[in-house]
């Protein structure tokens, strides 16, 4: 026990140093051929963690996957890489993912129906940060299937289970569209507040925003108004 607590308090410090090193590289940059880059550095750091995951490397490899395309979507960049682009810089080409064997079921469409937890609600709020990590998005990047959803700009909406309703407000602060990616048709059905009447009943309802059922406003906004 005295050697572990030893190893995880200096595997502690030599992050704490190499996030202040990778900070003053991206600050002040090497000259190029000099050293490597904030980036390279993290990337072999990165690999060098990944070895030693184990059975949770292909649960690492599909989040990594998501986190990545959601940058790429960030900054306007196609998340697929021309076929001739050689790897990025010390990185093996990754090793091609095997088709999962789903037997005489047909995994083509994958659609889920629940509520705040299968939409991803996290930290008191649904969020496309945390819509990026929940658990019907991990299971189609392990499917290997297509799951498009309504991404949520922060801070979010829905109301935490267990505290009070907040009041009706669309857009909130920092919001614009509220929803950044008007997908459709829309895969994840699951709405924050949905119990099974209303998975099986509610449908979208005109107008987009009703100030007194947040419930009803959170199903206009992530399964979406047919529009004319």
């Amino acid at each position: 026990m005295r050697d572990l607590i030893k190893s995880m308090m200096s595997f502690s410090w030599a992050m704490s140093l190499f996030g202040a090193k990778q900070l003053g590289n991206v600050v002040n940059p090497p000259p190029p051929g000099t050293g490597k880059s904030a980036a390279d550095a993290f990337d072999s750091v990165t690999e060098a963690a990944e070895q030693q995951l184990g059975d949770l490397k292909g649960a690492f490899e599909a989040g990594d996957r998501m986190q990545r395309t959601m940058v790429d979507a960030m900054f306007g960049v196609p998340s697929s890489a021309p076929p001739n682009a050689p790897p990025p810089p010390n990185r093996q080409p990754a090793a091609p993912v095997p088709r999962p064997n789903s037997g005489r079921l047909d995994a083509g469409t994958f659609v889920v129906l629940g509520d705040g937890l299968a939409a991803g609600m996290g930290d008191f709020a649904l969020t496309e940060e945390s819509q990026a990590f929940c658990f019907p998005t991990l299971m189609a990047g392990q499917m290997q299937v297509p799951f498009p959803q309504r991404l949520v700009q922060p801070p979010g909406i829905g109301n935490a289970v267990g505290f009070p309703s907040l009041s009706v407000r669309v857009p909130a602060i920092a919001q614009t569209t509220v929803v950044d990616h008007p997908v459709e048709p829309v895969y994840n059905l699951s709405v924050p507040g949905f119990h099974v009447a209303d998975a099986i009943r509610r449908r979208p309802v005109q107008p987009l925003v009703h100030r007194g059922d947040s419930t009803q406003t959170a199903a206009n906004l992530i399964l979406g108004l047919a529009t004319s």
